[in-house]
């Protein structure tokens, strides 16, 4: 069995979500249309961050019974990276870097001035934690290692969230500059 978010679920999910937010932030009286685009994006980002680095999910899968802690864990620091770039798989290292971007420039853009950079550190920090122990908790859990549990995924994230930090007031101003 496979547990998966295909596109018709997504944009159910991401409807209803829109929905919510839409209702709640009439009641408050709070719709600036500018901020309601940007949470839209923010969300869309989050169930396809879900859809990527989560999904799917395998249960009972008879030859991946006894697959060992071993199997789900890479500790050594720069090997992956260093064997993605030996074998030429330069997808999965700009797919790391570039991962938690949007999100740390998202929130950035939500929060402008109220949001300190360690703020936005802390919280690409701990994004690239939970998702790479979501990812060993549900191979511990369906006994797979589908997803690994990979320090230089941790490593190439960071990495991104720096980048992210550094370009954030230049998005900033240009999505004031769009929106004005």
């Amino acid at each position: 069995m496979i547990i998966d978010l295909h596109l018709e679920i997504l944009v159910l999910i991401f409807i209803i979500i829109v929905a919510i937010d839409l209702i709640v932030s009439t009641l408050r009286k709070k719709i600036k249309f500018e901020k309601e685009i940007l949470k839209c994006m923010l969300i869309l980002y989050l169930l396809l961050l879900v859809k990527v680095v989560i999904l799917p999910i395998w249960i009972q899968v008879p030859y991946m019974s006894n697959v060992s802690i071993n199997q789900m864990v890479q500790l050594i620091p720069f090997n992956t990276i260093m064997e993605n770039i030996a074998d030429g798989q330069y997808i999965q290292l700009v797919g790391n870097f570039v991962l938690l971007m949007p999100l740390i420039i998202g929130v950035a853009l939500l929060k402008e001035e109220n949001i300190l950079n360690r703020q936005l550190f802390v919280l690409g920090v701990s994004a690239s934690l939970v998702l790479e122990l979501i990812q060993l908790g549900t191979n511990i859990i369906t006994k797979t290692n589908v997803h690994i549990f990979d320090v230089d995924d941790i490593i190439l994230n960071i990495m991104g969230v720096i980048i992210a930090i550094i370009l954030s007031p230049i998005v900033i101003k240009m999505w004031n500059g769009l929106v004005k």
